[in-house]
């Protein structure tokens, strides 16, 4: 299962006394959209939220070595 999605957690912290609301920018290189995450994260004030990135590999590389 070398295509699979993968997913991590990125901790946001928000230290000020405001709520956040952040728009998220996801980018890569090339066509093709390997990542992707919610559009928006809202952090309370005082608190942490976690911001979910996901990887999806839509194309393989060739291998020029010959077994």
């Amino acid at each position: 299962m070398v295509r699979r999605e993968v997913s991590q957690k990125i901790t946001i912290k928000n230290p000020t006394p405001k709520a956040w609301k952040i728009k998220s920018s996801i980018s890569t290189e090339g066509k093709y959209d390997y990542f992707r995450g919610k559009e928006f994260i809202e952090v309370n004030p005082n608190a942490q939220a976690d911001y979910e990135i996901v990887y999806n590999p839509l194309t393989m590389t060739k291998n020029n070595e010959i077994a």
